[in-house]
């Protein structure tokens, strides 16, 4: 042993074999998560809101009575695996804080022609590397992207 190690002492190595070893015999655990489904749309009145994403392209998938409050989910037509709530009850979640989710579409100048005529204003289109954006607002203030690629 050398001088001042006992044999209690764990040296580096040591410990690195056995924690290595460990992992090896250690059941091996994973969580999988499978696929985002639900995003909540904070807003301040679920009706006005409903009418703005109908008039935006979305279909109405549930519309129930949720405690003292209604569960409103929408999704885009043959897109129910991602769908949104328009939510009402989370503090936090400010009506207007959203920014950032991104619709796609196919033709940036057809999309905005439809938008306008069912009355919904559509920001400037950006060219970019990716493609072309533009933007949309829900009467909250709730941000959306519309992307052509």
């Amino acid at each position: 042993m050398p001088a001042g190690k006992s044999e209690n002492d764990c040296s580096t190595d040591k410990f690195n074999k056995s924690v290595f070893h460990f992992y090896l015999r250690a059941p091996i655990l994973q969580i999988i998560m499978k696929a985002i489904s639900i995003i909540s749309i904070p807003v301040t009145d679920q009706e006005v809101a409903k009418q703005f994403y109908l008039k935006l392209g979305f279909n109405l998938l549930v519309e129930v009575p949720y405690e003292t409050q209604k569960w409103v989910q929408m999704a885009l037509p043959g897109q129910e695996a991602v769908s949104i709530t328009l939510v009402t009850w989370f503090p936090q979640l400010k009506p207007g804080s959203i920014e950032g989710f991104v619709i796609h579409i196919d033709n940036m100048d057809e999309e905005i022609k439809a938008l306008n005529a069912k009355g919904i204003e559509v920001g400037k289109i950006d060219q970019t590397p990716w493609g072309k954006f533009a933007s949309v607002k829900d009467p909250d203030g709730n941000r959306w992207s519309l992307h052509e690629e």
